[in-house]
């Protein structure tokens, strides 16, 4: 029997894009960024979670890419991504597993001899070696490193250092300002002045309009029809304007017409699927006079306009208005907003315990002996930590983390390896005491649970 074909859905919200086809807009970025590595200079890429950092990184990859916004370069660039979430702990796993993955990617480099690869020593000679090739260096999530205590001052001066005595370049992606997600010792060094900043926010309205129009011409579905429909659901953010395309797109192969329930089914899927992201930046990753602007903008009332500015940089805000009806309505039901007929006033907020490990999943915060975690942890060993926490008194096993901590796109790429390499970073975090842990307990050969603030005493769950 043979079944009519289905246009492929083009759409991509649950990982980053690797295709260069599959890529749209940023070229305003794109230009920025090749600008200052074109003239030896080092990117700071700023963007909150989800923004697309991580997409963008593996796209300057592409040769034909940095051939088309660096045309005549007199001179051979080396792009090597690497993604701090995974680099071992210390300076030296680091320094190693840089030689390894440039040698990986560019076979037939020098080699440096084995007593020399993990070293401040070794780099040096391998970069001089490469001479006149340049290395650019594409770092991901970097306050993996930059927040991380194992990696002392002495080595972001080390690569100060490389940046401006050898041909080495960075790019790194971080959520915040290097200046504001470094240790005060580091954000206040010379470091972070090596770094020109580019911002990633929403998708221009071009660019906004030249995604769907293409995506709707490569695929056969009409969404260019639906640009006012998904921009009021989605902004003009890309990762929500591409979860809203997925299911418009979805609901058009399951239908086939756009009447009423068809709209109404794409928009219940989008809210159902973008809920949770939309709940965790709020709790997480909005500053208290941002959420009190958009508070304001969702009453009617008047916000400070240098907070809106910013809002509407990040994409959270448009047109003086917020820029997702979703958002809107969820701050719409936050605590200070009019509750609605027969709903329950806001509880008050919860204090937390004087003594043990709690997770305080309405404001995104934990603390430790009643103390207050700062800086708070970033967002893969939060949501590990939620996880644990959430599932308290069962065991979760890799299956779940990977589904909670990466999503489900990542489940054969993220090894046991990766996830003993985050839960390591939390332990550092949330054991300050090191073995025997009390809190991030493993069970060999099945995953994680969460311990009782004591040494572990059951002969199922051992230290590592």
């Amino acid at each position: 029997m043979s079944y009519p074909s289905m246009p492929s859905n083009p759409y991509r919200f649950s990982g980053p894009i690797r295709e260069a086809a599959d890529f749209y807009g940023r070229a305003r970025e794109l230009r920025h960024i090749f600008e200052r590595i074109h003239k030896r200079e080092s990117v700071n890429i700023i963007g909150e979670r989800r923004s697309g950092k991580t997409s963008l990184l593996l796209h300057l990859l592409h040769s034909h890419v940095q051939q088309q916004y660096i045309p005549d370069s007199q001179e051979e660039l080396l792009y090597v991504y690497l993604d701090a979430e995974t680099v071992p702990q210390s300076p030296e796993g680091f320094f190693h597993d840089l030689l390894a993955q440039t040698r990986a990617r560019y076979p037939g480099l020098p080699a440096i001899p084995p007593d020399q690869a993990a070293s401040e020593q070794g780099v040096r000679a391998f970069l001089e070696a490469l001479a006149p090739r340049r290395l650019v260096l594409l770092m991901d999530e970097f306050e993996g490193i930059s927040s991380c205590a194992d990696f002392p001052p002495r080595f972001f001066m080390f690569l100060r250092g490389l940046n401006i005595g050898y041909n080495l370049s960075f790019v790194v992606a971080t959520c915040n300002r290097l200046s504001e997600c470094c240790p005060i010792e580091i954000a206040t060094s010379p470091f972070p002045n090596i770094f020109k900043g580019v911002e990633l926010g929403p998708f221009a309205p071009e660019e906004m309009a030249e995604f769907l129009c293409k995506t709707s011409a490569s695929s056969g579905v009409p969404l260019v029809d639906l640009q006012d429909s998904i921009e009021r659901l989605a902004g003009h953010y890309p990762y929500l304007v591409q979860m809203a395309c997925w299911h418009y797109f979805e609901t058009w192969v399951e239908r086939g017409q756009w009447d009423q329930q068809a709209h109404e089914i794409a928009q219940r899927r989008f809210i159902e699927e973008a809920g949770p992201y939309f709940k965790a930046m709020w709790e997480r990753y909005l500053a208290p006079d941002e959420k009190q602007a958009l508070c304001a903008l969702v009453a009617g009332e008047a916000a400070d306009s240098q907070v809106i500015w910013r809002l509407e940089r990040r994409g959270h805000v448009r047109d003086g208005q917020v820029a997702s009806q979703v958002l809107a309505e969820l701050i719409a039901r936050q605590d200070g907003a009019p509750a609605a007929p027969g709903e329950a006033a806001p509880r008050p907020p919860a204090q937390p315990p004087s003594q043990g490990l709690w997770v305080d999943e309405e404001s995104g915060q934990v603390y430790l002996d009643g103390e207050l975690l700062d800086p708070p942890l970033p967002d893969r060993q939060y949501q590990l930590l939620k996880l644990l926490y959430q599932n308290a008194g069962t065991i979760c096993t890799p299956y779940m983390i990977i589904q909670a901590v990466w999503s489900e796109e990542y489940i054969d790429q993220v090894d046991d390896q990766r996830i003993a390499q985050l839960t390591s970073r939390l332990r550092k975090r949330v054991e300050p005491g090191g073995k025997p842990w009390k809190y991030i307990l493993t069970v060999h050969g099945r995953g994680l649970t969460l311990g009782q603030g004591n040494a572990v005493q059951d002969a199922d769950a051992e230290e590592d």
